[in-house]
């Protein structure tokens, strides 16, 4: 009597060497091993990695698929019995040696799933890992601001993001021939600097909102405003240049209009 295969699916699967842990560390420019392990199974299933939240950013592509038989023999494998590869099963690696998050991936989940097509009638499996990723500062702002001909105020805004928090933040601006150093929590005369803690997917603690205003605006007010944040992984600094408004550029057809509007009256009045 021949024996049937039988179809399983793993029974476990986790991340080698943070089986127990709720979370795994990064360091920016630091890419560690990563490998996911799903098995026993037969056949093998269907690999992913991702990371995300509610919803996840496919990275299957950064990792190399190893397939590994366990060899389940009651006798030696070199054995001539034909009905010993029936009751083999395999573990699937998913590993990548280098593999390293983005600075928006901290406070987001690493998933390993395993899955079958659907005939196959056999259960999927996952694993996630939160990712503590520790990074230098980052920034979200425009490169210019632009205000209004005659405008009184301006406000300069620059969203930052960061693991861990800043040691030192600040602006740095040269106006009318004299050069400024001011603290993001600081006012000095015309110039006045704040800063706000932001919710987001990120948690308070790795985001925050940097602004500088500009009272009694004037012509020499015009020029780049570079914003510097410093924490225990680096500097980085971002410049936005303050600028006033374009006059609005005169429609050509419109003075085409008027030229042979005033053809046609001199040619009337001759």
């Amino acid at each position: 009597v021949d024996e049937l295969e039988v179809y399983e699916a793993p029974t476990d699967i986790f991340f080698v060497n943070h089986q127990d842990a709720q979370n795994i560390s990064f360091v920016e420019g630091q890419p560690r091993n990563i490998t996911c392990v799903a098995g026993p199974s037969n056949p093998t299933p269907h690999m992913t990695v991702s990371v995300g939240h509610d919803t996840f950013r496919d990275v299957t592509r950064e990792f190399v698929r190893v397939t590994e038989m366990n060899i389940n023999c009651p006798e030696s494998p070199s054995s001539s019995n034909k009905k010993c590869p029936l009751n083999n099963d395999y573990d699937v690696h998913m590993v990548s040696t280098a593999w390293e998050p983005t600075y928006k991936d901290e406070g987001r989940y690493l998933k390993c799933a395993a899955s079958y097509p659907e005939h196959y009638k056999l259960p999927s499996i996952e694993t996630q890992i939160l990712i503590d990723f520790h990074y230098s500062p980052k920034f979200a702002c425009e490169t210019t601001k632009v205000v209004k001909k005659g405008a009184k105020m301006a406000h300069i805004h620059c969203d930052t993001y960061f693991n861990p928090t800043p040691l030192n933040s600040y602006w740095e601006f040269r106006v009318s021939g004299t050069d400024y150093k001011l603290n993001t929590t600081a006012e000095r005369g015309a110039f006045k600097a704040e800063e706000h803690e932001m919710d987001g997917t990120f948690g308070e603690e790795h985001m925050r909102a940097y602004m500088l205003t500009v009272s009694n605006l004037e012509p020499w007010h015009l020029v780049s405003y570079r914003l510097v944040v410093e924490n225990d992984l680096g500097v980085n600094s971002t410049s936005i240049k303050l600028q006033e408004e374009a006059p609005p550029t005169p429609d050509p057809s419109s003075g085409a209009a008027l030229s042979w509007s005033l053809v046609t009256i001199f040619a009337t009045l001759t």
